[in-house]
């Protein structure tokens, strides 16, 4: 028979914070609403690399205890937890994964538990050389 369909959507935290290979951005994730059912909130940021390499991303500094979800086509097709509080920067997380060119990366930083605060997040790239023996290769280690 006859039907009438209406959907109405809300997009919870929908505006992603671009950034991009030496990033260092500040925030505040108090009050947001969660993107992962939790009980902290979430802030989205959107990362998408021009090259193929290898990326650190950091909340070192941060005020709270956080976590790192980062979700991209060619990791997962669900938000992983790639974060672990490893003692490097206490409670904060920093944790390193390989990128693809050409493709977007969502990095949320959230907080474990119901934690929140400010967070200070930085994005480090690192382009990897091939060595192999017998060959010669001259760069340069500034900026590390």
């Amino acid at each position: 028979g006859d039907y009438v369909l209406s959907i109405s959507c809300t997009v919870v935290n929908a505006t992603a914070i671009p950034v991009a290979c030496g990033s260092l951005v500040t925030g505040s994730t108090v009050g947001l609403p969660s993107l992962r059912g939790s009980r902290s909130g979430d802030q989205r940021h959107i990362f998408c690399p021009n090259t193929t390499e290898t990326v650190q991303v950091s909340t070192c500094g941060s005020s709270f205890d956080t976590v790192l979800y980062i979700n991209g086509s060619d990791i997962d097709d669900s938000f992983d937890d790639v974060g672990f509080g490893n003692g490097v920067c206490r409670r904060q997380e920093k944790v390193r994964f390989n990128v693809e060119a050409g493709e977007c990366y969502d990095i949320i930083v959230g907080g474990h538990s119901n934690s929140e605060g400010t967070y200070s997040l930085s994005i480090d790239c690192f382009n990897c050389i091939d060595v192999t023996c017998g060959s010669k290769v001259s760069n340069s280690t500034v900026g590390f």
